[in-house]
């Protein structure tokens, strides 16, 4: 899911590419649990130096809190999970969840309990007529602003990767002179 610099620590990922058949699955099931907070994990193939995590496989949990407001997956489902992931040489992408009646945004509550710095963090609110699903890097959980990774589908292009972008940069800036191209992230 996320690269590995050379001095070991993670790197946020640049997009999530996860197929709609998955979409539709997660949706489906985070609606099903409702009005309580829905609970799930997605599997992942193995990490890519492209920095695009490739969702394959949704596990259904079920909230053992039965709350509106909070989550936690039954400790035999995520056992069954992480042994299936396991077996098919995957990685835990992200761990999913609804907000019923809110915004698809991690809460402070979302932040203060993120244990998996390799995981991204995938909130689908269904407050609205259409439910709304984000993906969110939290790299060391709550020291940090959490990062909106983009989601695409598998028929749309993934962003450039990072290292593109800045070539891209490099070339116009060549081409249009410095004062002129616009650098990756606004700078």
């Amino acid at each position: 899911m996320e690269t590995i610099s050379p001095a070991g620590r993670v790197v946020q990922p640049i997009a999530l590419l996860l197929p709609i058949e998955i979409r539709t699955e997660i949706v489906r099931h985070l609606r099903d649990a409702a009005p309580l907070e829905g609970v799930g994990l997605l599997a992942a193939k193995p990490e890519s130096p492209d920095g695009i995590v490739r969702g394959n496989r949704y596990y259904c949990g079920t909230n053992q809190d039965a709350s509106a407001t909070r989550y936690t997956m039954a400790p035999d489902e995520v056992l069954a999970a992480f042994r299936d992931i396991e077996e098919h040489g995957w990685r835990l992408g992200g761990i999913v969840h609804s907000h019923p009646a809110g915004a698809p945004d991690p809460s402070p509550t979302d932040r203060r309990e993120y244990r998996y710095p390799e995981a991204l963090m995938i909130i689908v609110s269904l407050a609205g007529d259409v439910p709304e699903l984000r993906a969110w890097w939290l790299g060391d959980g709550a020291h940090g602003r959490p990062a909106e990774v983009p989601v695409v589908d598998s028929e749309q292009r993934a962003p450039a990767t990072r290292r593109e972008e800045e070539q891209s940069w490099v070339s116009r800036s060549l081409q249009d002179g410095p004062a002129t191209a616009a650098r990756p992230g606004g700078t």
